[in-house]
């Protein structure tokens, strides 16, 4: 049978086609190199106990922070190593505005 045109049970159900099939040999390390038919730069891995291994591609996510704000924090942290800082804040009066305060009870 040609190898190309193998197709494979995978993880969920739906059949995927073998497109290369290869021996690999473990270096000093304990490393395994993909050769070049590998496509992602990520890969998740899972070893299992009796021997097999498995590959995931994976794909990083972008961070959830905007340019803008990264620039914005750039900025601030420069300003600080400057000594361009404005005068400390105080909290209290934020700490008062936010707690509740007790009221006095009528007619005790």
């Amino acid at each position: 049978m040609d190898r190309r045109h193998e197709s494979r049970p995978f993880q969920g159900g739906f059949r995927v086609n073998v497109i290369a099939e290869m021996d690999v040999k473990k270096d000093a390390r304990n490393r395994i190199t993909l050769p070049a038919v590998a496509e992602y730069e990520h890969y998740h891995v899972k070893a299992f106990d009796d021997g097999h291994v498995e590959l995931y591609p994976r794909v990083l996510a972008d961070p959830l922070i905007s340019i803008r704000s990264l620039e914005m924090m750039d900025s601030a942290v420069a300003n600080l190593a400057q000594g361009a800082v404005s005068e400390p804040v105080s909290g209290d009066a934020l700490l008062a505005a936010l707690l509740p305060t007790k009221r006095k009870r009528r007619g005790v």
